[in-house]
């Protein structure tokens, strides 16, 4: 009886664990909705974002990044967990305050040549931006380049 259980929890656990490594994909969101919510917080005060590998060229580089974050929900146990549009946006916007913040640092006014990746997943879209959702949360990662415009 013992045996019998113990195999059905290994049985349950590796279940599980095939699951969460099944899901990792891919979720679309589209740029200007973070940075409609980056505008309205007051955050991008002089610095321009541009997405694109093609927004950066001609342009006088400074420096270059990557960057990475992972949203990972905690819902309340009264609340549903947040989709994974919700948490590629919340991670997406962290991943920009992050550079704005960078690009100030710098004496950059310009978050230039903004391409999502994370790790071997990149998408150079100037519309939208790609996160991999898994049952753990959302990471959104970005490539990006600092410059000063006129």
């Amino acid at each position: 009886m013992k045996s019998t259980k113990h195999s059905l929890i290994a049985v349950a656990l590796m279940a599980l664990s095939v699951a969460a490594a099944a899901k990792n994909v891919p979720t679309y969101v589209p740029w200007d909705s973070v940075v409609s919510d980056l505008k309205q917080e007051g955050t991008l005060q002089g610095i321009e974002l541009r997405f694109g590998s093609a927004s950066a060229q001609g342009l006088t580089i400074k420096s270059s990044t990557t960057l990475q974050h992972k949203e990972i929900p905690f819902p309340e146990p009264t609340r549903q967990a947040p989709s994974d549009e919700a948490l590629c946006q919340k991670a997406l916007k962290q991943v920009l305050i992050r550079a704005v913040e960078q690009a100030r640092r710098e004496g950059a006014n310009a978050v230039v040549g903004v391409v999502s990746q994370v790790a071997q997943h990149r998408l150079d879209s100037p519309a939208n931006a790609q996160c991999r959702s898994g049952l753990s949360g959302a990471v959104a990662g970005v490539s990006i380049q600092f410059a000063v415009l006129p």
